[in-house]
C-alpha cells in the first residue's frame, strides 16, 4: 500500500469545484493500492456555502487534517482574500510535521489556489518526496490581457497575480513528477512555453461523474431554494460562474430566445430562464452578468440572476427540478467546464454553447447528451444565435430529453477516472527525481 498526501484547501463541505476531483477520487484510491490523507482548510473559513451533505460523501476511513486560515474580515482590509495566502503558513505547518513522522511517496496538489504550489519543489527539497500538480485551470491565463477585457476582481490584482504564476509556475512544474491537465490543450501551451518540460510529464484526465449526487438531490432531504417548480412556468435553469469571458456565449443564447419570443410570443412566454450561482464574490458583493445583457436586448422580465452561490446539492436539485438546461461556455478553447457531467446526469434536454475547441463538445458528441452547438473566435454572437434558434427553438429539442449513451457515458465515471489518477501516481514515483 503506497500513501498520498493531498493538499485540498476547500475540500468538503465547503462547496468548491476545484476539490471535486479529490472528493469523487477517494472512494476509490485505496482499492487501487493508494492511501490518501487530506490536508484542507476548515470551512469556517473558507468563502463558499457549506454543504453538509458533501461530507457525508467522504469515506469515514480516510483521515482528513483541518487547518485554520487568517479571517478574511481582517486580511481583506489589505486587499487579501485568497485563501492560499491565508492559510498556506498552517497547511506548510501541518504537511512537515506529516512528512517527517510518516512515509509518503507521493504528495498530490489538486487546487485552483496557485499560491500553494510552490509549497511542492520546498517539500521535495527536504523530505524528498516527489510531487504530482493537477492544473484544473490554467495558472498563467493570457486570454483576459489578449481580449481586452477586465479580469473577475479587477486589472491590478490580476496583474499581481500574473506576475507571481510568471515567477513561480516555471520552478513548480520542472521540479513536478507529473502534471495533470483537464485539456490537452493545456499541456500543448506549456510544451510550447517550456521546452524542458517532456510530453511524457503531462496527463489528461477530465473530471469524474457520478450518478450517485444525483440520487442524493433528487431525495426529500435536498431543498430548492432558487425557483419554483409548481409556479406555473417552464424553467430552464444554468447554475454556475458567469464573466466577461462567456459574453458571447450568453449574448447568443438570449438572442436566439428573443427571436423565439418574437416569433412564438405563447410558448415563449411561458418559459423563465434562471442562472443561479454566477459570481464567486462574497456574499454583498457580488455581480450580476446575465441580467445586463437580458436588459439590454429588452427581454429582462424574462431572466433571473441570482448571483450568490448556492450550495453543492442544491445546485443539483436545481438541475434535477428543470424543464430544460442551458450551458453557456467560455471564449477561452482551453476552458473546459468540470460542471457538464451532473447537467448530463440530470437527463433534461440540455443546450450547450462552447468554443469550436473546448474538449466539452467531445464529451457532448460522444454520449449524445444533447444539443452542442460551438462558435469560433471569430464568430459574431448573431451568427452563433441563428445556430441556436435553428437548432434548439425552431427544431423544439427543448422538449424532449437527449437519448444519452450510458454506457459511452460510464467512461466519464469516478471508478475509471480514479484508474487513471493511479495510473498517473505510479509514473510520476518511475519519473527521476528533479
Amino acid at each position: 500500500m503506497r500513501n498520498v498526501l493531498i493538499i485540498s484547501p476547500r475540500f468538503p463541505p465547503s462547496n468548491a469545484p476545484d476539490a471535486q476531483r479529490v472528493r469523487l477520487a477517494l472512494p476509490f484510491l485505496e482499492a487501487r493500492g493508494w492511501r490518501p490523507t487530506v490536508i484542507c482548510v476548515d470551512a469556517d473559513f473558507v468563502a463558499a456555502p457549506r454543504d453538509p451533505l458533501l461530507a457525508s460523501t467522504i469515506p469515514a476511513e480516510v483521515t482528513v487534517h483541518r487547518v485554520s486560515a487568517w479571517s478574511r474580515k481582517w486580511t481583506r482590509l489589505l486587499g487579501i482574500g485568497s485563501l492560499s495566502m491565508r492559510s498556506g503558513r498552517q497547511i506548510s505547518s501541518v504537511a512537515k510535521r506529516l512528512l517527517r513522522e510518516q512515509k509518503f511517496d507521493l504528495v498530490f496538489f489538486s487546487t485552483t489556489e496557485f499560491g500553494l504550489l510552490p509549497l511542492g519543489p520546498a517539500w521535495l527539497r527536504k523530505f524528498g518526496v516527489p510531487y504530482v500538480v493537477d492544473l484544473q485551470d490554467p495558472w498563467v491565463n493570457h486570454y483576459y490581457r489578449d481580449n481586452q477585457l477586465r479580469p473577475p476582481g479587477g486589472q491590478f490584482k490580476h496583474f499581481l497575480h500574473q506576475w507571481a504564476a510568471s515567477r513561480f509556475e516555471p520552478r513548480v512544474l520542472g521540479r513536478a513528477a507529473m502534471i495533470m491537465v483537464v485539456s490537452g490543450q493545456y499541456s500543448e501551451t506549456l510544451g510550447r512555453r517550456y521546452p524542458f518540460l517532456s510530453a511524457d510529464r503531462f496527463v489528461t484526465i477530465p473530471f469524474a461523474a457520478t450518478l450517485k449526487d444525483v440520487e442524493v438531490a433528487s431525495s426529500s432531504q435536498v431543498t430548492n431554494s432558487c425557483y419554483r417548480k409548481d409556479d406555473g412556468l417552464k424553467h430552464w435553469v444554468y447554475v454556475g460562474r458567469c464573466g466577461p469571458d462567456m459574453r458571447h456565449s450568453l449574448t447568443s443564447i438570449l438572442v436566439g430566445f428573443r427571436k423565439f419570443l418574437e416569433l412564438q410570443p405563447t410558448a415563449a412566454k411561458k418559459i423563465q430562464l434562471d442562472f443561479i450561482g454566477t459570481d464567486y464574490a462574497p456574499p454583498g458583493s457580488e455581480r450580476y452578468w446575465v441580467r445586463p445583457i437580458a436588459d439590454e436586448l429588452g427581454i429582462g422580465g424574462f431572466v433571473r440572476e441570482t448571483p450568490r452561490r448556492v450550495p453543492y446539492f442544491e445546485a443539483l436539485r436545481c438541475l434535477v427540478d428543470a424543464d430544460a438546461l442551458v450551458i453557456p461556455g467560455s471564449g477561452d478553447a482551453s476552458y473546459t467546464a468540470s460542471k457538464i457531467y451532473p447537467y448530463i446526469t440530470a437527463a433534461r434536454p440540455l443546450l450547450t454553447v462552447f468554443h469550436q475547441d473546448s474538449s466539452v463538445n467531445d464529451v457532448m458528441r460522444r454520449v449524445r447528451a444533447g444539443t452542442c452547438v460551438t462558435f469560433s473566435s471569430a464568430d459574431d454572437p448573431q451568427q452563433t444565435a441563428a445556430v441556436i434558434y435553428e437548432r434548439w427553438f425552431e427544431g423544439r429539442r427543448f422538449e424532449t430529453p437527449p437519448a444519452t449513451d450510458w454506457e459511452a457515458f460510464s467512461s466519464c465515471l469516478a471508478p475509471t477516472m480514479t484508474d487513471r489518477i493511479v495510473e498517473c501516481f505510479e509514473a510520476a514515483l518511475s519519473q527521476p527525481q528533479r
